[in-house]
């Protein structure tokens, strides 16, 4: 967060008190600040009214105004209103069915976690704690506000967040937080939509995603989001996210710490499954890359086709290292990666010619030679690139022949 973002905070705040309302900023961005991080967003809590709030700035948005929250846009940055509430009848475990407008207590022992259930004063430099959450954040412990099963039964997405903000503050889960998590966790997907799973997700594998995967297996969440892996002890679950410790999540797609998970699952399962959770296409394309891979990768096979295209490919580098990663024999590891090196120096040229688009045999030399534009145009020319790459032949000629061998021309 900016220093301009933070004094575009600071002006909404001192509009709302020069309109006679309390305001103080409310959430992460409190707990960040007394951790000492750097404040991603800012959130805004008040006893303004959301009517109030929208006469008092002039650029506000209303979508959230049905559970007191207005858009407020100040500096061209955006920022969230949000009226002191209390809320009713979570009846779809998601949402409440109403909210009340209240105090600054009620409205902190209806969030989510004491460390997020805390207040700040910028000007007077005054911190309002009412849930004890200063205490957490000096034990580095993730507490639920109040009784924890309620909480959780309120809105099953907290589930998720215990874990995310558990993996990637290092903070261990309250005992009781812990338990109530358990019992709610066989509920999540009917309550909360996919995508919404899918972002939470990827928010904690991109902080700490073994510590991630590890409360995901004890808690015993990861089969209630991928039921294709129950028949995996938890046992080979735990070692099988080992590889997690040695890569850095800044470099990979928070979907490659999920793959390993399903070594022993069908490529059609695992399709599946993330189809399920609404993943892109580009996602969708590395998971069936992986599987296609893998067996090339098991048997370091000889086929000098799939590792030439697999080479020149940009995603070589990510599976190359994850699944170096999740050898747990260092010889296999260390042969799997010479084996490799001795491959791509073997295969540089065809590699860097299928990396710039340059074939050693190209459309106009089969046009040279009556082929016509089309299908068949196409086949030849992928013919004659596997034929080249098979004899490790840089001759065009010679491959010319052999397709001339095989009957195309005369």
């Amino acid at each position: 967060m900016t220093t301009i973002a933070l004094e575009a905070a600071k002006k909404i705040l001192l509009k709302l008190r020069n309109s006679g309302y309390q305001a103080y900023f409310v959430g992460g961005c409190v707990r960040d600040m007394l951790m000492g991080k750097p404040i991603e967003d800012i959130d805004i809590a008040t006893n303004a009214p959301p009517v109030i709030v929208s006469t008092i700035f002039t650029d506000t948005l209303s979508l959230g105004a049905a559970f007191g929250i207005i858009v407020v846009k100040e500096n061209n940055r955006l920022f969230e209103v949000a009226t002191f509430r209390s809320d009713e009848n979570y009846e779809d475990g998601r949402h409440p069915e109403r909210v009340v407008f209240s105090s600054m207590k009620e409205d902190a022992l209806r969030r989510d976690f004491t460390i997020n259930g805390m207040y700040y004063d910028p000007f007077e430099e005054k911190l309002f704690d009412l849930v004890e959450g200063r205490r957490d954040l000096e034990k580095r412990v993730v507490r639920a506000i109040g009784h924890p099963k309620l909480r959780f039964s309120e809105d099953k997405l907290r589930i998720l967040r215990a874990v995310r903000f558990s993996s990637s503050l290092g903070f261990s889960l309250d005992p009781a937080t812990e338990r109530a998590i358990i019992k709610e966790a066989p509920t999540l997907v009917n309550s909360v939509s996919p995508e919404r799973i899918w972002q939470e997700l990827r928010k904690m594998l991109k902080k700490n995603p073994y510590e991630a995967l590890s409360l995901l297996i004890k808690l015993k969440i990861i089969t209630v989001i991928f039921p294709e892996l129950r028949d995996v002890p938890p046992s080979l679950l735990r070692v099988n996210i080992e590889f997690a410790k040695k890569l850095n999540p800044l470099e990979f797609p928070e979907i490659c710490f999920l793959l390993p998970l399903f070594q022993g699952v069908s490529e059609e399962a695992a399709c599946v499954a993330f189809t399920r959770l609404r993943v892109s296409n580009k996602d969708l394309k590395l998971i069936q890359l992986w599987y296609q891979a893998l067996p090339q990768f098991q048997n370091i096979s000889n086929n000098r086709v799939f590792w030439a295209h697999f080479l020149a490919s940009p995603t070589a580098h990510l599976f190359l290292s994850l699944f170096s990663a999740i050898q747990k024999d260092p010889s296999k590891q260390q042969h799997f990666i010479a084996r490799v090196q001795e491959l791509e120096t073997r295969l540089e040229q065809f590699i860097l010619r299928i990396k710039t688009s340059s074939p050693l045999v190209s459309a106009p030399d089969l046009i040279s030679r009556g082929i016509a534009p089309g299908r068949l145009l196409g086949d030849l020319l992928r013919e004659a690139e596997t034929l080249s790459i098979e004899n490790e032949c840089h001759d065009k000629e010679k491959i010319l022949l052999l397709l001339k061998e095989k009957g195309f021309w005369k």
